[in-house]
């Protein structure tokens, strides 16, 4: 019998082992295998998965999925094509990966919502979900990032506001460089990208990105209303 669970702790060990070494993969299909693996296993055994398969470990590898190489035009994945490695079709698998990646954040954001809202502030995981929320490559990614925020919002609330790379004592790097003025390409600010689209999006998003806002607004300390103003 101690045999038997033997075996099974070093299958379910090499298991979560060759999620990781997935998540790691430059090899497009085998990431989106590897997450489609690991959101399987954050649902249907969340106490194993935690066990082998810590924030700490997983989150670093899931905030470049997230991000993507470059952000795709907008509406890029509204349309069809059978091609997964050319033109559109491109874009549809990269789009498809980070939609399982945002999945899995919400996984482990629902589980501890604390800790790991800090990890992804700190990681760079706040401006990823920004950047997708600016591209609004696909309804579904806007959903889940939406979903995403909406808890980061209730621990790291400045983060959200300035789409923070990393916290420092409460105040995100990235909402003082918007109080001075820092521009760029993207507005890296979640407040913004909440609210841009919110037309496009189905009611329940609608009202969960004005939830976010709120949240995000709510947790400004009174010193801090000057960054948000100009954020």
């Amino acid at each position: 019998m101690q045999d038997d669970d033997d075996d099974f702790f070093q299958f379910g060990e090499h298991r979560y082992s060759a999620i990781l070494d997935g998540l790691a993969s430059e090899e497009e299909m085998q990431r989106l295998e590897s997450l489609s693996s690991l959101c399987e296993t954050l649902t249907f055994d969340t106490t194993a998965a935690y066990d082998f398969l810590r924030p700490p470990l997983v989150l670093p590898l899931l905030v470049p999925l997230i991000h993507g190489p470059e952000a795709p035009p907008p509406f890029a994945f509204d349309y069809d094509d059978d091609d997964d490695f050319g033109g559109n079709g491109g874009w549809a698998l990269e789009g498809e990966v980070a939609l399982q990646a945002i999945r899995c954040v919400c996984m482990y954001l629902e589980v501890s919502p604390r800790p790991t809202a800090a990890a992804l502030a700190r990681l760079g995981g706040v401006s990823a979900l920004v950047k997708r929320l600016e591209a609004i490559d696909s309804m579904e990614v806007a959903d889940q990032s939406v979903s995403a925020l909406r808890i980061i919002a209730s621990h790291e609330p400045l983060a959200v506001i300035g789409g923070a790379k990393r916290s420092v004592s409460g105040v995100t790097a990235a909402a003082a460089a918007a109080s001075d003025g820092g521009g760029g390409g993207s507005s890296d600010n979640g407040l913004v990208a909440l609210l841009t689209f919110l037309d496009f999006y189905a009611l329940s998003t609608q009202r969960a990105a004005v939830e976010t806002c709120a949240l995000a607004c709510r947790g400004v300390p009174s010193n801090r209303w000057r960054q948000l103003h100009a954020a």
